[in-house]
């Protein structure tokens, strides 16, 4: 059953259902005063000491649907905005926590926190990147870590030399001669026979024969 509503009388606000007497619905404030239906039939607005301050003779289910003399009596509405003032001291806010769910299928939702001090609570979020980046350095100094890498040449090169000097460098090695003589010669004896070897020779045919 809704509560009702007085203004305008003694005892204002909220009168709570109470229950059902002699066939109709009463009311009783905080303080003590009740509306009801009673004989003469008739709706009172007093209080428990019996002092009635305002009467509605009209034969109505509910004391809202009366006309009265001196109050008005609305139904307290379900959706109605009230407003809750507190006077200077010191509260305690009781209850459980709620929790804000976001429907992408419903609508889009927007919390407003006032300034104060929050606390977020969950675990770590991992941003995995997926895409190839290009990094850019500006002037600067920077350090490379990490182990040599070798650079292995797979190809045939040719070696261009300029004009120049250049030193080679090895070890020495011998070009052994071999002549066949082809006409008339002389009998000599063998060239490597008077240690000919090291020494510079001239060979020239001179009328079919070698003069050393």
């Amino acid at each position: 059953m809704t509560d009702m509503i007085v203004s305008n009388g003694w005892e204002n606000g909220v009168f709570f259902y109470a229950g059902i007497v002699d066939g109709k619905p009463e009311y009783c404030s905080a303080n003590n005063w009740i509306i009801y239906w009673g004989d003469p039939a008739a709706w009172y607005y007093a209080n428990y000491d019996g002092d009635t301050y305002d009467i509605s003779q009209d034969d109505v289910a509910t004391p809202d649907l009366a006309t009265w003399g001196i109050i008005t009596v609305t139904a307290a509405s379900s959706g109605q905005n009230l407003t809750l003032t507190c006077a200077a001291g010191s509260y305690s806010l009781t209850g459980t926590n709620v929790t804000l769910t976001h429907t992408p299928a419903s609508q889009n939702l927007t919390l407003a926190c006032n300034a104060g001090s929050y606390s977020l609570t969950g675990t770590n979020a991992d941003l995995t990147v997926k895409r190839n980046y290009v990094l850019a350095c500006s002037a600067g100094s920077y350090s490379l870590t990490g182990t040599n890498a070798d650079l292995t040449v797979k190809r045939n090169y040719v070696l261009a030399c300029g004009a120049g000097n250049y030193a080679l460098t090895g070890a020495d090695i011998e070009m052994l001669v071999t002549y066949i003589l082809l006409g008339s010669v002389a009998i000599l004896p063998n060239l490597f026979a008077l240690g000919a070897k090291g020494k510079r020779v001239s060979i020239r045919p001179t009328n079919g024969r070698i003069k050393l």
